[in-house]
């Protein structure tokens, strides 16, 4: 099986020559757990995207220090090619940012919230909704870095995890599209370093509780299981 990484920003200086990419960490994640899997890279930030997207084909869509409402050129090149790729049948999985742009792509709304910086590790409860995808789970613990946050789901998309904090953290529509505003593929020592260059936007309790937090199991192995699940039965379509 083959996941079209669509990498939507670049790693800061000092974290590249360990991490690499945004992208690598997703085909790190998802080796783990699968040796067979293949992946593609493309550049959403110069406009180089998967041509004619189609049915029974996975694309993935990063995170991103960028926003899904600013107007930039690359972004709005990817709404458009989501939305063509939404109209093909395409297999859309977005996480942070891709998250977003997804939400944002197909008629939601997203904005810069007033509750601040979500961050470490936060345990939300699924949603009835939700139950093909996270069955057995009421509850979901994953790694979150995130401002800005999906305030208004797209028509006829289905809420799968929530909070007071974070209403619309995991989003599905039809069968083809889920995205979620955690981080499965983040790592507890890149989170930490994460955290620690962003440090002064939190306050010090904020960030003495996100990197406590970083103790706790989650559950990104559980939920990137699914999401292969999920992956295999589009590729049958």
């Amino acid at each position: 099986m083959r996941i079209n990484i669509i990498e939507c920003d670049e790693l800061s200086p000092e974290l590249k020559p360990e991490y690499h990419s945004y992208g690598t960490m997703f085909k790190t994640f998802f080796s783990a757990l699968d040796s067979r899997i293949e992946t593609r890279f493309f550049d959403a930030l110069q406009q180089q995207l998967p041509p004619q997207p189609k049915a029974g084909e996975i694309y993935l869509i990063t995170g991103s220090k960028a926003a899904a409402y600013e107007d930039h050129a690359w972004i709005k090149h990817l709404k458009h090619w989501v939305q063509q790729a939404h109209s093909n049948g395409a297999a859309l999985l977005g996480l942070c940012f891709g998250h977003q742009l997804l939400a944002a792509a197909l008629g939601g709304e997203v904005s810069k919230s007033s509750k601040g910086w979500g961050i470490g590790v936060r345990e939300l409860n699924t949603t009835t909704q939700s139950s093909a995808l996270l069955a057995d789970k009421n509850t979901l613990k994953l790694i979150y870095s995130h401002q800005d946050q999906v305030t208004a789901l797209p028509a006829r998309a289905e809420p799968l995890l929530t909070d007071e904090f974070c209403p619309y953290a995991a989003f599905s529509l039809g069968t083809t599209v889920i995205a979620f505003q955690g981080h499965p593929e983040f790592s507890v020592e890149y989170t930490q370093r994460l955290l620690e260059r962003r440090r002064a936007e939190f306050s010090p309790a904020h960030f003495s509780e996100a990197v406590a937090s970083l103790a706790q199991q989650t559950d990104a192995q559980w939920l990137g299981k699914r999401l292969l699940r999920w992956m295999q039965e589009q590729t049958r379509r």
